[in-house]
């Protein structure tokens, strides 16, 4: 999963790199409408923190990029959109979940059947005090006739703990296509306890799971990403997405692990051996 995936330019830059999910923040005005695609600093070291752009205008990228129409398309490539919401700043979280997903079914998505299968996308939000997000998107797809399209649409409810975090979904009514990650900055990532990511596995290979599948972040070196393979995530969020590539390349991992395609469900529980 590539991440800090903020300007048009980097989106193409990031799939000739070899991802297969682009992450992107997303800003928001006091009113709770999308502002724009930024993060700021400070952010991962060796990024560039100020880049943005337009949602909408990102979308439509993404979109045009993937088009199986195109000599040189993304489409079996490029699984999923991954939505980091800055939420601090939104008043009304319900209606910025409404702006969200007015913008995929919008810009990034067709009419219903237009493509094979559409790019699937995750809602992050941080704190479950931003829950009414998720009742925002619910929202916007059910007014516009859209419900059954929230198949493509997955959550993940932030790095707190995780019985609180199953507890919300709970009560949010939302029973599948939740992913749950953790990590830390890659300055930081190198040296933080494995602890809590592996209670997340755990949890999905419980037989009363809530979690679909769980991811690392923000992991960039070879030793590192190793390890959190044999822990057995689903997935890593990476800026160096092509040494992820070598990695899942060595003898150790070449059969039990592949990068997902558009042909695979990401929100599909994988039983591990």
């Amino acid at each position: 999963m590539g991440h800090l995936v903020n300007s048009i330019e980097e989106i193409s830059e990031f799939l000739e790199r070899g991802s297969n999910v682009l992450e992107s923040d997303i800003e928001f005005f006091k009113n709770g409408s999308v502002k724009t695609l930024h993060h700021g600093f400070p952010c991962d070291c060796g990024r560039e923190c100020e880049n943005s752009a337009n949602m909408a205008d990102y979308l439509q990228a993404v979109r045009n990029i993937t088009d199986p129409n195109v000599p040189g398309n993304y489409y079996d490539q490029l699984v999923l959109q991954f939505f980091d919401l800055k939420l601090h700043t939104s008043e009304d979280k319900r209606y910025s979940g409404r702006e969200i997903a007015r913008h995929v079914l919008d810009y990034l998505w067709g009419e219903a059947g237009e493509r094979e299968q559409e790019i699937r996308v995750i809602i992050y939000f941080e704190k479950l005090e931003e829950k009414d997000v998720v009742l925002g998107v619910v929202d916007e797809f059910t007014q516009r006739g859209q419900t059954a399209r929230l198949k493509d649409v997955g959550f993940d409810g932030g790095t707190g703990n995780i019985s609180d975090i199953a507890r919300i979904f709970s009560k949010l009514d939302i029973k599948d296509n939740i992913w749950i990650g953790d990590g830390a900055t890659n300055c930081f990532e190198p040296f933080k306890s494995f602890v809590r990511l592996k209670k997340v596995i755990d949890n999905r290979d419980s037989s009363k799971s809530f979690i679909s599948k769980v991811y690392q972040w923000t992991n960039d070196l070879q030793t590192t990403m190793g390890q959190a393979l044999r822990l057995g995530v689903d997935g890593m969020i990476t800026n160096k997405p092509e040494v992820l590539l070598k990695v899942l390349n060595q003898p150790e991992f070449a059969n039990d692990f592949r990068l997902a395609t558009i042909y695979d469900n990401p929100f599909e529980r994988y039983e591990y051996e």
